[in-house]
């Protein structure tokens, strides 16, 4: 008799998963050159306030000129944590929205919400 086996589920961290859901749609580009990715883990009980922090400037965001995809994840089996993918058509883009007052309002709001306060900021520039 033949027995099957039920496969299980691969698992990857949440950062894998992105990277690999943003390959197949064709957003991230292979010239990853003006891209970061930040992943931030929220302090328990704080996970709706830096949802609603990072929320905030991703209007603002999109609305730069140069941005081409502005991108949140949050784990759903590990609620609070986040990772957020950016990518601008060049330096100077990149180099503009660092340099925002959104981006720094994001960063100071962010500070306390998270583990050791400060998010983890993951850049692809040269």
């Amino acid at each position: 008799m033949l027995m099957v086996r039920a496969k299980r589920p691969a698992t990857r961290p949440l950062r894998g998963w992105a990277i690999s859901v943003l390959h197949e749609a064709g957003a991230i580009k292979e010239c990853e050159e003006h891209s970061w990715m930040q992943e931030a883990t929220a302090l328990p009980g704080n996970e709706a306030a830096l949802r609603v922090a990072i929320d905030e400037v991703i209007p603002r965001s999109l609305a730069e000129a140069g941005v081409e995809v502005f991108r949140l994840h949050e784990d759903l089996e590990n609620p609070g944590h986040f990772v957020l993918y950016v990518h601008l058509d060049s330096q100077a883009g990149l180099d503009s929205h660092f340099a925002s007052s959104h981006f720094k309002k994001v960063v100071d709001a962010v500070a306390p919400l998270v583990g050791d306060g400060k998010p983890d900021i993951t850049s692809s520039s040269n």
